[in-house]
């Protein structure tokens, strides 16, 4: 009757956070990042061909292109060929969670024993990727760093040799996984270093230098292990060079210090630092590779939005010391401030250590998924108000021909809808190069800059967002004629292509 109860007031208490996700993860915004649809074309390519792209012909001119995240867009294809838009959406959303909590379950509770405070962690930490929960491969990294940090804290441990080969099979799995499907790898070498750095500092006089050579090459060369080989490596070091690449994305934007995502991450990294530095029990339970990867994951996330979701990952584990230590504070001796709920606690705390109860938790939540699957009316595709469909219908029943200039927000859209016109660009950064952008920008500053440049691009076809400042001055200019117009767009032919 014992265990029935517990794991009875577990189910509700799952069944609720569950409930609460569903609310938080919605479909809004979720595909409308601008490159989703690429990606997805890029996958769809790869399956019908069975090869790897060295070139780009989605766009206007055919260029060299390293797919950098081809893996992942196979996945996102597979997906959307067995359940379309909505099987993505679910997937990523369950996905993100089951991983997150596991994750934070094992190793709080390896390190510190609190299945509470790894509950507690668990839910702020997605709630804080919820920020940039996009149908994207960066989702992909987010789960292969939380894998990274698992292994790491499975390599501290390590005892014989056995474990070592285990360990670092591992590991060569993962790091070609990552390799294949997002660029951000790089950011599991920097916390490597730092880690064995720590480990060196700790036992400079006892480091076993083998060991760490060997799994430092073995995570070196399996992210040579792709299709592009070094040059890999080298496109990803050009991208994290540009700064004029990072102006042109949101999710490069910097967050705003006194936003709720500000306060609440500088909150927390303060509490970190203040405790990591004044208490020599806390720097014991919380290693100086997370605190110092938490201090630099803090800075990329306030310079760039992408940042946040790596920066509440790393930062977790330290948090959860401070928590460790706020949950077992008493007022004296015998009395905690947490006994006013003994029973609860207690049942919650049994059953979230129960491996049982957490595969049944995984379970009821998959359950709430299928549930709120008919009933979720929201449109599971990127959306009809900031996307133009009506314009991409219009080409393809007309049959126009030829490339069209637009927004590279909505360049991957395009490739993805349109049947024989193509695109002059998107938002593939290394792929167009920084000229390109700057070419674009500057056409846009008046309708015979336009002009001019739509003949350059050898492109007939113009498409206008109707809220940018130069709508009117395309409106009424000579050099062009409109073919369609609908609430948001406005469709241009050059007239010198007539």
């Amino acid at each position: 009757m014992k265990k029935f109860s517990r794991f009875l007031v577990t189910g509700l208490v799952i069944t609720l956070i569950s409930l609460s996700f569903l609310v938080i993860y919605d479909v809004k915004n979720f595909f409308d990042d601008p490159g989703f649809l690429w990606h997805l074309k890029d996958g769809r390519d790869i399956l019908q061909t069975f090869s790897i792209p060295y070139e780009d012909n989605y766009l206007s001119l055919t260029r060299p292109w390293i797919s950098d995240q081809w893996l992942s867009d196979v996945i996102l294809y597979t997906l959307y060929s067995i359940g379309n838009f909505k099987l993505i959406f679910y997937f990523f959303t369950f996905l993100s969670i089951t991983f997150i909590f596991f994750f934070y379950r094992k190793v709080i509770l390896l390190k510190f024993s609190n299945s509470i405070v790894s509950t507690f962690v668990s839910i702020l930490v997605i709630l804080f990727c919820k920020i940039h929960f996009i149908a994207r491969p960066v989702f992909f990294s987010c789960l292969l760093i939380i894998c990274f940090l698992y292994l790491l804290e499975k390599f501290k441990n390590i005892n014989d040799s056995k474990s070592f080969l285990v360990i670092n099979l591992q590991f060569f799995f993962l790091f070609f996984l990552y390799a294949n499907m997002h660029p951000s790898f790089f950011m599991a070498f920097f916390i490597w270093g730092v880690f064995v750095l720590e480990s060196y500092i700790k036992n400079y006089k006892n480091f076993d230098y083998k060991k760490y050579i060997i799994t430092s090459f073995v995570i070196l060369f399996a992210t040579f292990i792709n299709p592009y080989f070094i040059s890999l490596h080298e496109s990803i070091l050009f991208l994290s060079n540009s700064e004029y690449f990072m102006s042109l994305n949101e999710e490069w934007q910097s967050v705003k210090l006194f936003s709720v995502v500000g306060i609440l991450a500088t909150l927390i990294i303060s509490s970190i630092s203040l405790s990591f530095i004044l208490s020599k029990d806390y720097r014991k339970k919380v290693s100086f590779t997370y605190f110092i990867c938490s201090l630099v994951f803090y800075y990329y996330a306030m310079k760039h939005l992408r940042g946040v979701t790596y920066f509440s990952i790393i930062s977790g584990i330290p948090l959860s010391a401070l928590l460790v230590k706020a949950y077992s504070f008493r007022i004296s001796n015998k009395i905690c401030i947490l006994r006013l709920l003994p029973k609860f606690l207690k049942h919650i705390n049994l059953c979230l250590k129960n491996d049982k109860v957490c595969y049944a938790a995984c379970f009821i939540f998959a359950f709430t998924l299928v549930v709120s699957n008919f009933q979720n009316k929201s449109d599971f595709k990127p959306c009809i108000n900031k996307f133009p469909y009506k314009v991409a219908s219009f080409i393809n029943n007309n049959k126009l021909k030829g490339n069209i200039i637009a927004s590279p927000d909505y360049g991957g859209f395009l490739s993805w809808h349109l049947h024989s016109v193509k695109p002059v660009m998107d938002d593939r950064n290394t792929l167009l190069g920084e000229k390109a952008y700057k070419d674009y920008i500057n056409a846009q500053k008046s309708s015979r800059n336009m002009y001019y440049y739509a003949i350059k691009q050898d492109a007939p076809l113009v498409l206008v967002d109707k809220n940018t400042p130069k709508y009117k001055s395309y409106f009424k200019s000579d050099a062009f004629r409109v073919l369609f117009k609908s609430n948001k767009f406005m469709l241009l032919k050059v007239k010198i292509f007539d």
